[in-house]
């Protein structure tokens, strides 16, 4: 359970929505026909194995806890690097822009094909997604947001679907490539420095950061993620 938080201004007035909310893959993976590897001559099932070139020990997938960072040498475990990764993100649900969804057409590159579905049955939070989605809806508006999940700071709009309230996620601004047609005009666009920054990914700093530390020598602190309280503040602009 995380936090959707919403500050929404009209005029001089400010209002603020904070509700707890759940996040669920929107949709399903595709089914993928392919074949097996099995051994030459029997035919049975292969297990992949790593072996160690200096002592000979072998590993299966998922057994290797250590890694070494190619450009130092430092070598670190891998649940060490999850943990300080989940703690240096704040996984709540923040709006950084209410924007027209025609104009997120300009910028339709940024998907990256994950999509979540933003629910709460709970009887004291339902009532706001269905507000949420159809203030949307009417309003044709989306909801550009930046959050945390797995490890990693992300960014995305929530958008009101045919009967879903939905987080799509963008990737980095500067993955997408030039054109190479020429003679095509750039369409202008005022959230081209919005997404800029927000779709910026910050994954490279973090595990900087986090080599540096072990290259001092110092303890990785590893905080104790706290389960934040489920607040709802309500506010009234959502009743149109």
């Amino acid at each position: 359970m995380v936090n959707l938080i919403w500050k929404h201004k009209e005029g001089d007035n400010e209002s603020l929505l904070q509700i707890p909310v759940k996040m669920a893959k929107s949709v399903s993976s595709a089914g993928w026909l392919s074949g097996q590897l099995i051994c030459n001559d029997c035919e049975g099932d292969l297990e992949q194995i790593y072996r160690c070139v200096a002592c000979g020990k072998e590993y299966k997938i998922g057994e290797i806890k250590k890694r070494k960072d190619k450009e130092t040498g430092v070598i670190y475990d891998i649940n060490e690097k999850k943990a300080f990764f989940n703690t240096e993100i704040d996984k709540d649900i923040k709006v950084e822009k209410e924007i027209p969804l025609v104009e997120i057409l300009k910028h339709i590159e940024l998907f990256n094909g994950s999509h979540y579905e933003i629910y709460n049955n709970d009887k004291k939070v339902k009532g706001y997604i269905s507000k949420i989605h159809r203030w949307l809806y009417t309003k044709g508006v989306g909801l550009l947001v930046v959050f945390g999940y797995r490890e990693k700071e992300r960014s995305g709009i929530i958008i009101p679907t045919k009967n879903k309230l939905i987080l799509s996620e963008f990737r980095d601004y500067e993955l997408i490539k030039d054109s190479k047609q020429e003679g095509i005009e750039a369409i202008p666009s005022d959230l081209e420095n919005t997404l800029k920054a927000i779709t910026k990914d910050s994954a490279i700093e973090r595990y900087l950061r986090f080599i540096q530390l072990k290259m001092e020598g110092k303890e990785i602190e590893v905080k104790k993620e706290e389960k934040k309280e489920e607040v709802v503040v309500e506010c009234d602009f959502l009743n149109v």
